[in-house]
């Protein structure tokens, strides 16, 4: 398996085109299916022992990350969740009270300020929050957390139903790279 694996990982530096198209053939996807199961297989114990935890990290670092939640809103939108075939997404949900719990998770993972402007809602106390849609509901958007996140009054009214570029709510001294 692994020697497959090094010439799969070689032929990717060598000839990236031809890389795609192997993987890509019947035969060599039964393969790696056959690895994936041999892999899962040998090391069953140790996935059952992490997979909880695992997951809750993932779920964590996935949802601290607004620019990552937007994309897989967006990506929704673009596989066809909504169930139409027309080029157009439209509207499949409606607009629902955001619970309690899922604001105070907007509001920590944006550090109380809005996404657009910067300006800090926790101190402005007579501005009104606003949890807005990333992808709006009327574009094809969901109310699932990861399209959702903490707007000003103003920002919030002047995007309405717009898809606006969507901005990192991951703090610079966590940023492995800058952009």
């Amino acid at each position: 398996m692994r020697e497959v694996l090094d010439q799969i990982g070689n032929l990717f530096e060598r000839d990236e085109a031809a890389y795609f198209r192997l993987i890509e053939s019947y035969r060599r996807r039964e393969e790696f299916i056959g690895f994936h199961r041999e892999l899962i297989d040998q090391f069953k114990g140790t996935i059952d022992g992490v997979a909880a935890s695992y997951a809750a990290n993932y779920a964590d670092r996935v949802f601290h990350d607004r620019e990552l939640c937007g994309s897989i809103a967006e990506l929704l939108v673009n596989i066809g969740f909504d169930g139409s075939d027309d080029d157009e997404p439209k509207q499949w949900v409606t607009r629902t009270t955001i619970p309690q719990w899922a604001k105070k998770a907007i509001y920590a993972r944006d550090r109380g300020k809005c996404a657009q402007c910067g300006a800090d809602i926790l101190m402005e106390l007579e501005d009104d929050d606003h949890i807005d849609h990333m992808v709006p509901l009327a574009k094809g958007g969901c109310n699932d957390l990861v399209n959702l996140q903490l707007l000003c009054k103003p920002c919030n009214l002047k995007k309405t139903s717009q898809l606006v570029p969507i901005t990192s709510s991951v703090p610079p001294y966590l940023l492995r790279f800058n952009r």
